[in-house]
């Protein structure tokens, strides 16, 4: 589990499968991702 939060904590880490369905039924925005809504 330490080496889970850790790479979590250093890198972007991708959910698939399961978790992944679960987050798409929170219905997050680009904005609770963290991330740029267009490309530089």
């Amino acid at each position: 589990m330490r080496d889970f939060l850790k790479t979590v904590n250093e890198q972007i880490v991708v959910f698939d499968g399961g978790m992944g369905a679960t987050l798409e039924m929170v219905d997050l925005t680009e904005a609770d991702y963290g991330g740029r809504s267009e490309p530089p």
